[in-house]
């Protein structure tokens, strides 16, 4: 049973972020903790998405957008080492609960404008722009929560929606973003003594799968139609947010 689940966690993680841009571990740690204790699900999920954020780096590369990069990346550092001295002192249950209502209300926003009800007004003069403030705040504020409830994909989504960025800028973004901070955290969990010689002998395996959900997300997404994916990514939105608010 918790090979099975380990297994299919590593090939949905890698499934979502590299086909969606999702952060599977808002979605998928909750469901692990209801079988596994925090001590294993917190450092098999930092490795696992880990590695999903260098498989998406690779997948599209030198496709992000970099006017706001640096802002985003260096205050996106700043917020998680705050979330991991916080994480160390404060409970996140409530703070999860709360991630995971604005995750919801923005989905269901997202949705209700493609709905027949309402007619959004596009520019057609390309990309919306984003005071650089504004940036480091998302980019702090996507630190602090991915390191406290590993749901710091949510919060960029939210960001990157904003912006209108084309389907493989908007993953390119949110990876190498992604991959700096899980990389923070990695770094942390493992002087903390979370990830240790007997966390990787039961995960090493599921590498493989994440690779493997890694490769079927990028396919995806380089087929899938602008409109489907905004779609997806709102759905997915909602999913995530429900799964923090109930855990």
């Amino acid at each position: 049973m918790q090979a099975l689940l380990f297994g299919l966690t590593a090939l949905f993680a890698g499934f979502l972020k590299n086909g969606f841009g999702i952060g599977a571990g808002a979605f998928l740690t909750p469901i692990l903790s209801l079988f596994f204790e925090p001590a294993y699900t917190i450092p098999f999920m930092t490795v696992i998405l880990l590695i999903t954020d260098i498989i998406g780096v690779k997948n599209c590369w030198m496709e992000w957008e970099s006017q706001n990069l640096l802002s985003l990346i260096f205050s996106g550092v700043i917020g998680t080492v705050v979330g991991i001295i916080l994480l160390i002192y404060l409970p996140v249950h409530n703070f999860k609960k709360v991630m995971g209502l604005i995750a919801l209300i923005y989905g269901l926003w997202i949705l209700y404008t493609k709905s027949k009800f309402y007619r959004q007004k596009k520019d057609n003069g390309g990309i919306s722009q984003v005071l650089g403030f504004q940036t480091i705040l998302w980019g702090s504020a996507a630190g602090v929560i991915g390191a406290m409830a590993n749901a710091g994909g949510i919060v960029l989504n939210i960001y990157l929606s904003r912006l209108q960025y084309d389907r493989r800028t908007y993953i390119g973004t949110l990876m190498i973003f992604l991959c700096v901070m899980d990389g923070i955290k990695f770094i942390a969990f493992t002087a903390l003594g979370l990830l240790d010689v007997q966390i990787w002998l039961n995960i090493w395996w599921t590498i493989i799968l994440v690779f493997a959900g890694g490769f079927l997300g990028n396919k995806i997404n380089q087929f899938i139609s602008q409109n489907k994916f905004e779609l997806c990514v709102s759905i997915l939105l909602c999913l995530s947010g429900t799964a923090l608010m109930f855990t």
